[in-house]
Parts: C-alpha cells; structure tokens; sequence
C-alpha cells in the first residue's frame, strides 16, 4: 500500500529592511510583507485496494443441491450433447474450485458407473468434477456397428469440451487455468488427444489404459500421468509406451526414469516444472483400472493445484 506524502509547509519569514537615507535619521523603515503559507492538501486516508474480481462469472450462483446432479443437456453444433455434473459437498458459491473432466470408456456412459468404479472423484481433493457422454460411432478396430465413443479423429468432441467450460464457468464458481481430463481406455486416449489439442484449457491429464495422442501437431508441453497393463489384450501396452516416449520428448524431459513413490511407476528426469510425465505399468490388471490409478492420478491433479 502506498505511503501519504503531506504537502510541504513553505515558511520563508525573511523580513528585508529598508535602507535609511542619511539625510533622513527620523524615518523608520518598512517592512516588507513575509509571503503566504502554503496550505496543506486535506488528507484523503490510506489507499484502498479494489476488491480483487471473481474467479468466474458464475461465482455467487447458489446450486440447487451438491453431489451428482442432474444430466444436462448442451447443443453443440446442432447436436444434442449430454453431460453430469458432481459438486463438492463442501461447495461454496464465492471460492474457485478446479474441474475434472472424467471421460468414460466405449459403451460405458453411465455417471454412477464412472463415479464408484473409476473412482478418482472419491479420492481427490474438493473440485467440481463432469462425466460428459460420447456419441454413437462406427466402431474404431474396424468390426462394423456402432459404440458410443470419443472423436479420436476430428475435432466435434473438442468443440464439446470447450462447449462444456464455457458452460460450467457461467453457472459455478471455476478456478481459470486449472481443468483436468482423466479418463479410461477410450476415454484415457481422448484426454491425451485433448491435452495435445486443447493444452491452454488444461493443466494435466491422467490417462488409464488409454494410449495417444493421435496427432503430432500438439499446443505444447503438458503435465502427464499414465498407466497401463502388460497384459492388456484389448489395447497393448506398446501403444502405451510409444505415448510415454511421446510426451517426454514433448515435453523436453531427459531419457532416465527414476522410480517414483508407487512401486508401478517412474518419472521422467530433466522435465519442466510444470510439465512432469510420470509413466505406470501393472501386471495381471489386463484392460481394466489398475487399483492404485485412481488415488494416484487423483494425487497428481493435486500436485499441479497451488
């Protein structure tokens, strides 16, 4: 805060004489008149600080009730595209709260499913946490028919990300810069692609049995936390490590990996800061989530909030 200066006090009380003339002993001398005093500026008080603004513009909406609410609906480039939003039990509408993106595999949509099984919600710190619903599409391993999965090859799913954060910074109070995107097998490979795509939306991704990303053309550096099973059949773990090698060189880390608190995993030396990569691999899990991913990519997250 800014110290007051007071106005300086000007006070020059030299008084002049006049001369006397000598043929003049009886004249007394004039004075000359001592100039004003300078009046000092009123005191305003201390500067006061303009009260910092909220973190998003739904800051101060009071939600009808915490915990899972009801689905929701968005258009998004002409399509219906639903959503489930989880509040704290603790929220408050005036404080920030981080978002967790939660994507489910192929098929499996449903929120209470992706909650209790997937389990990082349960584990991680206070957030406001949304399990978006994919689309039905041609199934990706070339079989025929349709599954409902992530867009892993345009960029309609994007849209709906960002459809999906403009949505909930209206309607919840939302710390900026600090979402985050997990998810599993399908799911895990669209928060990789995401995180490649929408890095300036995101602060880290924490992907479980689910390779990528499937572009080269990434924004930039990005935190990563990953894990995959050696004896997955439904999606080798090669891919898994091609990704791993993927984003150390990314994210300008060196070629060592040093073992890591959890007995599965190491970290990436040399990585920025802000942009660690951390790499898991189980054995006997096979295409499904390993039981240390979900406290493990919850405590990740953590390490990447202030």
């Amino acid at each position: 805060m800014r110290r007051p200066h007071p106005a300086h006090l000007v006070a020059p009380f030299a008084l002049a004489f006049a001369l006397v003339a000598c043929s003049s002993p009886s004249t007394a001398p004039t004075p000359v008149e001592a100039p004003a005093v300078a009046a000092s500026a009123p005191d305003a008080g201390p500067d006061t600080e303009a009260p910092a603004p909220p973190p998003s513009p739904g800051c101060g909406i009071v939600p009808p009730r915490t915990g899972l609410l009801a689905k929701q609906t968005l258009s998004v480039s002409g399509k219906a595209r639903e959503l489930y939003v989880s509040l704290p039990a603790t929220y408050q509408p005036a404080r920030g709260y981080p978002v967790v993106l939660v994507f489910h595999g192929a098929s499996d949509t449903r929120p209470e499913a992706q909650r209790e099984w997937f389990g990082v919600e349960k584990a991680a710190p206070p957030a406001i946490f949304v399990y978006p619903q994919a689309l039905p599409r041609t199934r990706a391993d070339g079989t025929g028919g349709s599954v409902t999965r992530w867009d892993l090859d345009g960029d309609e799913d994007l849209g709906f990300v960002d459809a999906i954060l403009a949505e909930l910074s209206a309607t919840y109070c939302v710390e900026p810069n600090l979402a985050f995107a997990t998810g599993f097998s399908s799911g895990g490979n669209f928060a990789q692609q995401l995180g490649c795509k929408r890095r300036s939306a995101l602060r880290a991704i924490g992907a479980v049995s689910g390779p990528g990303p499937f572009s080269t053309k990434c924004d930039g550096p990005l935190a990563v936390w990953m894990t995959h099973d050696v004896d997955d059949n439904a999606l080798p773990v090669a891919g898994a490590r091609s990704s791993r090698d993927f984003w150390i060189k990314k994210n300008g880390c060196g070629a060592e990996l040093v073992q890591e608190p959890q007995a599965e995993c190491k970290r990436a030396v040399g990585c920025p800061a802000d942009a660690p990569v951390i790499y898991c691999e189980s054995k006997g899990v096979g295409h499904a989530v390993a039981g240390y991913a979900p406290k493990a990519v919850a405590d990740f997250f953590a390490t990447m909030m202030p």
